[in-house]
Parts: C-alpha cells; sequence; structure tokens
C-alpha cells in the first residue's frame, strides 16, 4: 500500500511540473523568405487551461491574442483565427517545442525557447556607405 501511495505521488508530481512547464515567456525565430522573424509567446494559466498573447517586434505588433492555446501531454495547440494562424509543437527533453507554424497556407518549422524576451536592437545608419 505505501508503495502504491508513493507511485502516485511521483505521477502527480510530474504532471504539475509538466503542467507548470508553458506559463511565462518563449521566444522563436521565424524564417520567412530568407528573411528572420522574432515572435514572443506570453503564456499565463487561467482555470481551464492558458492564455496566449503573441509579440512581433519587427511588425511592431505586441499583445496579439490567441483564441486558443492548449498543452496537453507535452503538445501544444495554439489557434489565433485573426491571424489566420495555427501552431502544433512537442515539448522535447531539451526543454524546447518544436513544431509547425502555418499562416496563410504556408507551414514552416518553428521552435519556441523558454526565456525572457530580449530587445532587439535594428542597425540603420543615416548615412550610406559609399
Amino acid at each position: 500500500m505505501k508503495s502504491l501511495y508513493t507511485i502516485l505521488f511521483i505521477i502527480t508530481a510530474s504532471l504539475t511540473s509538466l503542467a507548470q512547464e508553458l506559463e511565462g515567456d518563449w521566444n522563436a525565430i521565424l524564417n520567412v523568405s530568407g528573411q528572420e522573424l522574432p515572435l514572443i509567446f506570453h503564456f499565463t494559466t487561467v482555470d481551464d487551461g492558458y492564455a496566449l498573447t503573441m509579440d512581433s517586434p519587427k511588425q511592431n505588433a505586441f499583445g496579439l491574442r490567441a483564441d486558443s492555446a492548449t498543452f496537453d501531454d507535452g503538445n501544444l495547440a495554439i489557434e489565433m483565427s485573426k491571424l489566420r494562424m495555427t501552431y502544433s509543437g512537442t515539448l522535447k527533453e531539451s526543454g524546447d517545442i518544436v513544431g509547425s507554424f502555418q499562416q496563410g497556407g504556408m507551414q514552416l518549422p518553428l521552435t519556441l525557447t523558454r526565456g525572457e524576451a530580449t530587445a532587439i536592437t535594428i542597425f540603420r545608419p543615416q548615412d550610406p556607405l559609399l
């Protein structure tokens, strides 16, 4: 009986840690036609799962709300109908979420990495080089 409680405790603890894995900021670089587009995903825990907003700093777009963000058994699914965008990915042992970004008929690989968002500096010289 004691071993049964131990097993149940371990299972519950591992499921709880998986559920907490998603909350916070995740960064990604979307490669579109040779251009790098940084994306930042902000996950928060709500009663029925997760709420998500996404930033695309290079496009000056911030706080884009997802219609749904589900995370079950290590699988993440995001839907943003206003952007006609979906993402599906799997949490890997490395801690990254590896998956596929789909928008407007395009399907591109996208890996989300946990971490605080960093400022992006764009160098735009005012004087052209001769």
